[in-house]
């Protein structure tokens, strides 16, 4: 390797990214967390010549901030990239065309051990023993927990992938999977085959006083864990079906939810900054949830393929229920998705229309949280945000269908354009109207 200073080196890869297309904004994206920031590092520790070294320790210092919390996970990102890519242009001359190989692959120990020894059937009983107590102790981001459960689990989850079960299903089992990998560790179970009674005992605990989840979705974790259970006793892996020993959380009437005036949503709508890229797709993603009623996981997993712009209509298959859906493409959508395709959009060939803005620009996927970016917009907006009721996005949809009828649209219209698969559903958004003329009432009686 010959030596080369830092700053050259850099300039390299610049112009490297630049002339593979990359849009302006995206490439002094990358200068701006990544090349800029190792530079600073290199310089301040004395040294003008590229060290690979020195560079790898700058990038393992921003991994412990990462890690930490104390720096954004995209940034970290980003300064990763530009790492492998001054090593690539010291090494070779050039940026390598091959995907940069996740980090817990390349660094992390445990993920290397786990890896090396994809689980089988025999193997499967040693996976919780093998890992928990590492998982337990460690700190980790939630995306990281993810993946190490999708590993723990994965003989599991692929049987659900082979099943054809729904996006959210697999999401939800994850969080399900990770409650009893606690109630695991708690009990001290040493592996599969040692699940008993106490391990269920612990799991079950662990739900019954979870009181910041509602009845409701602690009875859905069950109803997961239950099924990964029944599947160990049908693979032979317990020698009893667990999950008739989980408890059965009586369901709960559907909550009311929070709903926002029209008004309310073109207030939203207008404070979204769409003079930057971000701005231009977050812009699009809460168009198309006021717009449509669609889910916040069916918009961010919109592909190319599901947008007829000769029909003007949009066409998918919903992640929950797994039914068709056919919706109309107003023009202000068109123009909105449009809009940021040309320029927020970054250079991509994935199929998925909204992506991620930090390299190395993934689709929105599983990492779909836009709760505090809506929260911010109704802060920006003046909209005071109640305290004792779900104010997350997932209101967008509440919003719409109870604003249509509001306006008269028939219920069955209604429940046809969420893609509900039973009336009785829809049916929830007709209380909201009752329970607001009762709050009325009762005001009234006071001034009466």
């Amino acid at each position: 390797m010959n030596k080369i200073e830092i700053t050259v080196l850099s300039a390299r890869v610049l112009d490297a990214l630049s002339g593979r297309g990359l849009k302006a904004k995206t490439v002094h994206e990358f200068e701006r967390y990544g090349t800029r920031r190792i530079v600073k590092h290199c310089l301040g520790k004395g040294q003008i010549l590229y060290s690979k070294e020195t560079v790898q320790n700058f990038v393992w210092q921003e991994r412990a901030k990462q890690e930490s919390g104390t720096l954004p996970h995209y940034q970290w990102g980003i300064t990763r990239r530009a790492a492998v890519y001054l090593d690539q242009m010291a090494e070779y001359g050039k940026i390598q065309d091959e995907p940069i190989r996740p980090w817990e692959a390349e660094h992390n120990p445990l993920f290397q051990a786990i890896s090396c020894n994809p689980s089988n059937s025999m193997k499967v009983i040693d996976i919780i023993c093998r890992t928990r107590d590492a998982v337990m102790q460690l700190e980790l981001s939630d995306k990281t927990k993810t993946n190490y459960i999708y590993t723990f689990f994965s003989d599991y989850l692929s049987y659900c992938k082979m099943q054809n079960f729904s996006r959210s299903w697999m999401d939800n089992t994850i969080a399900a999977l990770r409650i009893f990998l606690l109630a695991v560790h708690s009990s001290n179970t040493q592996n599969i085959k040692s699940i008993n009674a106490e391990t269920i005992n612990c799991f079950s605990t662990a739900m019954s006083n979870a009181s910041e989840i509602c009845m409701n979705v602690r009875r859905a974790r069950c109803r997961q864990v239950g099924a990964y259970l029944h599947w160990l006793y049908d693979h032979k892996y317990t020698d009893l079906d667990y999950s008739l020993q989980l408890p059965n959380f009586k369901r709960t009437a559907p909550q009311i939810p929070q709903v926002w005036s029209p008004e309310e949503i073109d207030k939203i709508l207008a404070v979204i900054d769409t003079a930057n890229p971000v701005g231009r797709r977050n812009y699009a993603i809460f168009l198309l949830l006021a717009r449509t009623g669609l889910r916040i996981g069916d918009v961010v997993e919109l592909k190319f393929s599901n947008i007829n712009w000769k029909e003007n209509c949009i066409s998918l298959s919903q992640q929950k229920t797994g039914n068709a859906l056919s919706l109309p493409l107003s023009k202000e959508l068109g123009m909105a998705i449009i809009s940021y395709l040309q320029d927020g959009r970054p250079q991509s060939s994935s199929d998925f229309i909204f992506l991620s803005h930090n390299a190395p620009f993934q689709p929105l996927g599983e990492h779909n949280n836009f709760n505090p970016e809506f929260h911010k917009y109704l802060r920006r907006a003046g909209i005071t945000i109640p305290t004792k009721r779900h104010t997350g996005v997932h209101t967008i949809r509440h919003s719409f269908a109870t604003n249509m009828l509001r306006k008269g649209t028939p219920v069955q219209d209604v429940s046809q354009i969420l893609g509900h698969s039973n009336i009785s559903v829809t049916e929830t958004y007709l209380r909201v109207d009752i329970e607001q003329m009762r709050l009325c009432s009762l005001s009234l009686e006071g001034l009466l």
